[in-house]
């Protein structure tokens, strides 16, 4: 046992698995992922312009009588602008690494030696722990479910 008092009693598996969630944390550095950076730009821009394309339109769209085609192509410029690869370009212009994983031509084994490093048993606990907590989450839900009233015959 430490005599310095940094190890606790009973302690020792949940500081495992404090160690083994934190290697999944851990990385080799910045240049373990090669983007295609021209591929990205050229996809950017040519979401952009049809971006534009459809707010320009959007615009003329005025008045009452419009609203629903208004909507519509609101609709159209939000999921052009929440599609993954447009986000991943948008990423890899800024300098940062895709989080969706498009435009990536070579990764490296980063992830599998953060694995190897996590021990099997704390790596086993945790999941068991992630299946109790998901059948909790699903037993609330049905519970929430609120009685359905009886219609009434009224007066």
């Amino acid at each position: 046992m430490a005599e310095d008092g940094s190890h606790v009693k009973g302690m020792g598996e949940a500081q495992k698995m404090a160690e083994a969630g934190m290697a999944l944390f851990a990385k080799e550095g910045a240049g373990d992922v090669e983007v295609d950076a021209v591929a990205a730009a050229a996809f950017k821009a040519e979401q952009e312009k049809a971006i534009e394309a459809k707010t320009e339109l959007e615009k003329t769209l005025t008045g009452k009588d419009n609203k629903k085609e208004r909507a519509a192509i609101g609709k159209e410029i939000k999921s052009l602008r929440d599609d993954p690869k447009y986000i991943d370009a948008c990423k890899i212009a800024k300098g940062m690494d895709p989080p969706k994983g498009n435009f990536i031509v070579k990764k490296s084994g980063g992830g599998k030696q953060a694995e190897a490093i996590a021990p099997a048993g704390a790596g086993a606990a945790a999941e068991a722990d992630m299946k109790s907590e998901a059948e909790a989450a699903g037993k609330k839900a049905k519970d929430d479910k609120k009685p359905k009233k009886a219609e009434s015959a009224g007066i």
